[in-house]
């Protein structure tokens, strides 16, 4: 895959996980007592940590195109 086609799958990546984080964030607190305060934290943790793994790719593609462009000058 080349390097666009890997950052916009990284970007929708990265955008489905911030949404799914702030979906959590945004929850009711009916629902939230359904599900109760352990559950309910847990996912909270399980979307934040999915959009820093997301984040993080985002980042590590933006390395490597530096260094690639870098080494190409």
């Amino acid at each position: 895959m080349d390097w666009h086609a890997e950052w916009t799958k990284t970007q929708q990546e990265l955008s489905a996980a911030s949404r799914n984080e702030h979906w959590w964030k945004s929850l009711p607190e009916e629902r939230r007592s359904i599900l109760g305060r352990t559950e309910y934290r847990k996912q909270c943790r399980l979307a934040r940590q999915r959009l820093k793994q997301a984040d993080e790719r985002c980042r590590t593609l933006i390395r490597a195109k530096r260094e690639t462009g870098a080494t190409a000058h």
